[in-house]
Parts: C-alpha cells; sequence; structure tokens
C-alpha cells in the first residue's frame, strides 16, 4: 500500500502541459510507474477541471487507481483500488495527503505462507468467519483442528480468533485444553509496507481471500523526485 501512494503522489511532479490530454499524461506516467513497482494492469484517473490550475498550484482534487494485483515481494494482493484527495505535492518537503481509501484482497495462501506453517489451511465460512483447518501441539500431543473463527482489524494487523473448535478424536473439550487449543489456533497477520498513518479500517472473508479496507487522514509523506522534472 505504500508504493500505491507514494506512486500517484508523483503525479504532482509531472511537467506536462494541456489539460485532458495532460491529465491522460499523467496518468499514463503514473501507470508506467505502477508497473514497475509490481502492480499488474493498473488505470489511473485524474478527476477534477481544469487540470492545469491543479498542475499549477502543485494541489489535485482527487486520484483514483485500480490494479489486478500487487506483488510487493513481503506479501501480495488482488483487486487493488485506491483514491487520494486533497494531494498537496510542494516542490520541497512532504506531500500533504487529505484522504487515501485503499482496499484489496489478500489470498489466504499469503496468509498462510507468512505464519510458517505449511499445514495450515484458511478459507471462507459463513456469516463472514473464516474456517481455520491446522495442526497444533499442546503439552507434547498433537490435535488436528477445524475451527470457525472470526476476522478483527485492529491497527495494521489482522487477528484471527477462533469462535468454535472442533478436534479430531475428541467429541468435547474441557475449558482448559479448548483455551490452549484456542491460542494455537489464533493468527495474527501484520499487513506490510502500510505508511505511518493508515491503517485497517475493516477485513471481510470472501471466497477469493481477506478483503482488505485501509485508510488514513491528513498524511505526511516524503517522496523522492530525484530524475522527474518539476512544473514551472
Amino acid at each position: 500500500m505504500r508504493k500505491l501512494l507514494v506512486f500517484l503522489i508523483l503525479i504532482g511532479v509531472i511537467a506536462i502541459a494541456g489539460d485532458r490530454l495532460a491529465a491522460g499524461l499523467a496518468a499514463d506516467e503514473a501507470e508506467r510507474r505502477l508497473v514497475e513497482e509490481g502492480f499488474t494492469d493498473p488505470s489511473v484517473t485524474m478527476h477534477g477541471f481544469p487540470f492545469l490550475t491543479q498542475l499549477a498550484s502543485r494541489t489535485f482534487d482527487r486520484v483514483t487507481v485500480t490494479a489486478d494485483a500487487l506483488d510487493a515481494g513481503d506479501g501480495e494482493a488482488r483487486a487493488i483500488s485506491g483514491e487520494l484527495t486533497d494531494v498537496h505535492a510542494p516542490q520541497s518537503g512532504p506531500v500533504q495527503v487529505g484522504a487515501l481509501t485503499a482496499s484489496g484482497t489478500v489470498p489466504y495462501a499469503v496468509v498462510s505462507e507468512a505464519t510458517g506453517s505449511a499445514a495450515l489451511q484458511l478459507a471462507a465460512a459463513p456469516n463472514g468467519e473464516v474456517q481455520v483447518t491446522r495442526t497444533v501441539e499442546v503439552a507434547g500431543q498433537s490435535f488436528d483442528v477445524v475451527a470457525r473463527a472470526r476476522v478483527q482489524a485492529r491497527g495494521t494487523r489482522l487477528r484471527i480468533v477462533p469462535t468454535d473448535l472442533q478436534v479430531a478424536g475428541l467429541p468435547s473439550l474441557d475449558d482448559r485444553l479448548s483455551a490452549l487449543i484456542s491460542d494455537r489456533v489464533a493468527l495474527v497477520y501484520e499487513i506490510p509496507d502500510l505508511p505511518s498513518g493508515v491503517q485497517v479500517e475493516s477485513v471481510t472473508a470472501t471466497d477469493a481471500g481477506f478483503l482488505v479496507r485501509v485508510i488514513g487522514r491528513d498524511l505526511s509523506v516524503t517522496v523522492s523526485a530525484r530524475g522527474i522534472p518539476t512544473p514551472s
């Protein structure tokens, strides 16, 4: 998500002429840079008219972006969409962003891999919950567990908290064993590369993975514009 924010802001320091043509060229440049950063088939739209006035003042009303996927190296998301509003990009100093909203779907396999457990399986369950299938070890014994769990958003993290446990070979569990197994089944996944001030607003379990929505307000971001001409 940091790459999404930074490379959309870069349109603020691109020197071009014309109005809708200028907006289109700026969008094309932003899309090219997004591809270089691992976005698949990105589409950028510059909103607001006239665009040249925005370019001259270095303040942009609204920029939206979509992409089929993002491979960030330390994570992956699909069906990306984002919007920045009230973006001010001065000639020097941090870029100010009034508001940012973005969403993307993190495949279950990405979360499973991040836990380091090859045997862990995640899948969507009814009522927005997720099914967790894994083998856990408690007091030297291994238990094959299928759990229903709710998904919570906490800052920059996803928390997966079991609400119901089924353990192979154990038709019933006492409270102590249930608590111990629940603790082993629970997961925390840190969303990688979120800029400071951006946090997870909501997360929903879908058939394709975790649909994550992030938000941020009054952001201050330092962007390197080396090699990019600035408007005169």
